[in-house]
């Protein structure tokens, strides 16, 4: 009996340990650029609507598939029940629009560490832009190649980037001043070239930091007329707006749905095929396509739908794709592509038109709904979804 009970209560101790380790949980790490678009499929079925963010209420990242959604310049998503700004680390930057389908959880670029002999850190305040760096020429360091800029450079932007990057320490140099007055008497040793080099970096770094001062003061002394002349109302606030998300939200959308019709790789042989069609259609009575226009399709060595603005690519989407874009705001049940392009070109026109810069609280709405929300996330998907079909 005592064997039996020995042994019993030995297996209950090795079981409950197993059982013990069963119930630990881990932290969800999210899929590496490689493996995203794997894991989308999965999770979601769909590489468009499946994002993987940072949770800052429950302090972890979390996935799901109510994407996409896309935030500004210097910025990221994160997502807490429902989709947010959230800032940059010091230690990343974000140059360009921030997009939960793009295979990033978090800011994509590591910053510049200038920790390399003889550097220091010259400007670090944008969470747009890298990190810049500069030989520290208090120590009598200098470039072994003069970058770009003058005074600094961008590691991640340098072309010559080995050789800019290192600094160089030179000979000291001394500034004598009169005992009487503590005025410099322009007695400056020299021992080679190089030490030159050293105190024109630091006069230029001098003067950049004056321009700086007297640029931000002469802002904040417009801002300061402005005020007292003019006060911007909510409408010319709204039109700004709506400006802004046509250049970077609407556009990107027509060149997408213009790529989908048109691929890159066929756009060249599509133009020259349909020349006569594009010259008797837009230019022959009036230059509906003006000359700049019609230089871009014609005129150079490659053609990208990447320098087409809005309106030459409707043009070229009515004609070339046979795609309905007409004149008429068309109804909101209407989610098609052809209904949001017509939504794109009408807002596009109205808002070019608008000689006093101003748009109401009712039509911002609207128009903000229709462009930067569900009809536009719509006709993405169906882009996707047709790509998908056409895979198959």
């Amino acid at each position: 009996m005592n064997l039996q009970s020995s042994s019993s209560k030995q297996i209950k101790q090795r079981y409950g340990k197993i059982s013990m380790m069963s119930i630990k949980t881990f932290n969800l790490k999210c899929p590496s650029q490689a493996s995203w678009k794997l894991r989308a499929q999965v999770k979601c079925n769909s590489t468009l609507k499946y994002f993987c963010l940072y949770n800052n209420v429950a302090e972890k990242y979390v996935e799901g598939c109510n994407g996409p959604d896309w935030d500004r310049k210097g910025s990221k998503r994160i997502y807490a029940g429902d989709f947010s700004r959230g800032e940059c680390i010091r230690k990343r930057f974000q140059p360009f629009i921030f997009w939960t389908n793009g295979s990033v959880s978090d800011c994509i670029y590591a910053k510049s560490i200038c920790s390399a002999k003889g550097q220091v850190v010259y400007r670090d305040n944008s969470t747009k832009d890298d990190r810049a760096c500069r030989c520290d020429y208090e120590k009598n360091y200098v470039f072994i190649k003069t970058p770009r800029n003058f005074c600094f450079y961008y590691k991640c932007t340098t072309s010559d980037f080995q050789e800019v990057t290192q600094c160089k320490h030179i000979t000291s140099y001394n500034i004598t001043l009169d005992e009487k007055t503590g005025d410099s008497n322009g007695n400056i040793h020299l021992s080679n070239s190089q030490t030159i080099a050293g105190l024109l970096f630091f006069f230029a770094d001098l003067f950049n930091k004056w321009k700086r001062k007297q640029l931000q003061q002469f802002i904040r002394s417009s801002e300061r007329n402005n005020t007292e002349q003019h006060t911007i109302t909510t409408d010319e606030v709204n039109f700004l707006r709506m400006v802004h998300l046509l250049f970077s939200v609407a556009c990107s959308v027509v060149r997408m749905a213009f790529n989908h019709e048109i691929q890159p790789n066929q756009l060249r042989k599509t133009l020259d095929r349909n020349k006569t069609l594009l010259e008797k259609v837009y230019r022959r009575k009036d230059k509906i396509i003006n000359d700049f226009q019609w230089n871009l399709l014609f005129k150079g060595e490659t053609v990208s739908s990447d320098d087409f603005d809005i309106t030459l690519m409707i043009y070229l989407l009515r004609t070339l794709a046979n795609i309905s874009i007409g004149d008429i705001y068309p109804a909101p049940f209407n989610t098609s592509i052809s209904a949001m392009l017509t939504r794109i070109n009408y807002i596009r026109n109205k808002v070019i038109q608008n000689v006093k810069g101003q748009l109401s609280e009712e039509h911002f709405n609207q128009y903000w709904d229709d462009i930067g929300q569900d009809n536009t996330e719509h006709a993405l998907q169906i882009i996707v979804l047709d790509k998908e079909i056409h895979l198959i």
